[in-house]
């Protein structure tokens, strides 16, 4: 709530029901009519105060000593020299997570998508209708729509979101079309969160765009320093052209004042064909993200590309063959995934969603339906690494940390699999050795933490989970003795 004091504002990331990051410094930020400058404004929570100067028409108040979580609401207060200019109530302290990537981050749990958002309601009614507002999740949407449809500036970091219309509750309202529905992987990975920690509230902040290369996602730093072919791309939205960091400007940087605990990741169509220097160009995101956040140990839970159907259908109805476009690529972009977390990036994990891709009688094979495991997933690693619940080798999907080259086979030592791998069902798929100068399907036989591919000679490389679409043969079925499913990888000599 704010008075009517003149040209005094809080930046639009504060509202009533909100999710400030708990056990660590965060900042308000807001303008103020440049008559007002050299006044003090103090802002009061949970009985510590913290105290900016306006200068220039700006401000910021920053809480330097930490909260605990606290999933009671209190009151966040804004004055101007001791007048009252701003107050927001119900505000909790817990974790915030951003959702960014593409349209696989922010599919809805209901709605468009291209007829494939009420197959996913119907597949989670009971998950979706039992939403409640006693759980402690907040939700706050920003509709790319609204960047597109408006002169919102992009050019610079903005501290005002893209939608105005603050944070929300988590009922089964929230989640309808009527009111904008919200990302699927967001919502599915708070609601595991808050069942398996509800001492801690959960706040989500939608930061995807449909289609956008990572180029658009990246704050300027960054980008800068992309490899040549990622760097200065563009997206184009009807009339209006999205230029490189325009998307980072608008959606994300807005949330740096609240440091935030970590990033829900699902990106890398757009940028499929540019697999071989992708993981350099991610690195330099993630590192940038937490520079820009405040926060070195910010987790990053990058959701690996999904398997497909044939066709992108597009809302207009038009349907784009996904063995002819940059899907084609993605098994490539998969592989670029995952040399990140085996280049020894700290706090990146990747969930794998191979298994929970594209299905006969979905109309999009670009947007698969099963978000639920891939939330799951995401809240299982979350939860162990932020609030220590279950052993890492239990919640991380099993990647590979080394491969021995023999005569005959290859011997891939796996992380995340002392209890032993086998197959889903049957006998191990999805393997391929690199010999002759080409890759070749092989069998492979798990060994304990390893798996033994075979061959005829000595190979040069090993890969897993190579498949664009999840009913080719080459469909991957390896999995932890937890049941989580090993990521794709490629490693050779």
């Amino acid at each position: 709530m704010l008075t009517e004091r003149r040209r005094f504002s809080v930046s639009n990331v504060f509202s009533d029901n909100m999710v400030v990051q708990r056990d660590a410094a965060f900042s308000v930020t807001g303008t103020a009519s440049e008559q007002d400058d050299g006044k003090w404004v103090e802002v009061a929570f949970r009985g510590a105060s913290a105290r900016g100067r306006i200068e220039n028409g700006a401000w910021k108040a920053r809480f330097e000593s930490p909260f605990a979580a606290d999933s009671e609401g209190h009151v966040l207060a804004v004055s101007v020299d001791g007048e009252a200019v701003a107050s927001f109530r119900g505000v909790l302290t817990g974790d915030v997570w951003l959702v960014g990537g593409q349209s696989n981050a922010s599919m809805p749990i209901c709605g468009s998508h291209t007829g494939n958002g009420r197959l996913l309601y119907d597949l989670y009614r009971d998950c979706i209708d039992s939403a409640s507002r006693e759980h402690p999740i907040r939700l706050f949407r920003q509709r790319e729509t609204e960047l597109f449809e408006s002169p919102y500036p992009k050019d610079t970091p903005q501290r005002n979101a893209v939608s105005g219309g603050g944070w929300s509750f988590a009922d089964r309202d929230a989640l309808m079309p009527e009111q904008g529905s919200f990302s699927a992987i967001g919502y599915f990975f708070a609601r595991r969160m808050a069942e398996l920690n509800p001492a801690v509230p959960v706040g989500v902040v939608m930061c995807a765009c449909g289609g956008v290369p990572l180029s658009l996602l990246a704050p300027a730093e960054a980008e800068k320093c992309f490899p040549a072919s990622m760097a200065g791309r563009h997206a184009s939205f009807g009339e209006c052209r999205l230029e490189a960091s325009q998307i980072y400007n608008a959606m994300t940087a807005p949330f740096e004042q609240l440091t935030c605990r970590g990033m829900l990741f699902f990106q890398g169509e757009a940028d499929a064909r540019k697999a071989d220097v992708y993981d350099l160009a991610l690195r330099l995101y993630i590192d940038a993200l937490r520079v820009r956040f405040g926060n070195e140990r910010l987790l990053f839970l990058n959701v690996q590309l999904t398997t497909y159907g044939e066709a992108v259908l597009l809302d207009d109805g038009t349907e784009i063959r996904i063995d002819s476009g940059d899907f084609v690529e993605a098994p490539n972009l998969r592989m670029a995934q995952t040399r990140v977390k085996t280049g020894g990036c700290p706090d990146y994990e990747v969930v794998c969603s191979m298994d929970t891709g594209w299905l006969p009688g979905q109309p999009d094979g670009a947007h698969a339906i099963r978000k639920k495991p891939v939330g799951d997933r995401m809240a299982l690693a979350a939860a162990c690494l932020v609030y220590g619940a279950g052993r890492y080798e239990d919640c991380i999907c099993p990647y590979p940390v080394a491969a021995a080259y023999h005569d005959g086979s290859v011997v891939v030592s796996f992380a995340c699999a002392s209890a032993g791998l086998k197959a889903k069902r049957g006998a191990l798929k999805g393997f391929e050795v690199y010999l002759g100068g080409e890759w070749r399907r092989a069998d492979a036989v798990a060994e304990g933490d390893a798996v033994r591919v075979l061959c005829d000679g000595t190979a040069d490389g090993v890969r897993y989970g190579h498949a664009l679409r999840v009913l080719d043969d080459d469909t991957s079925n390896l999995i932890a003795a937890s049941g989580l499913p090993a990521v794709a990888f490629e490693l050779t000599k």
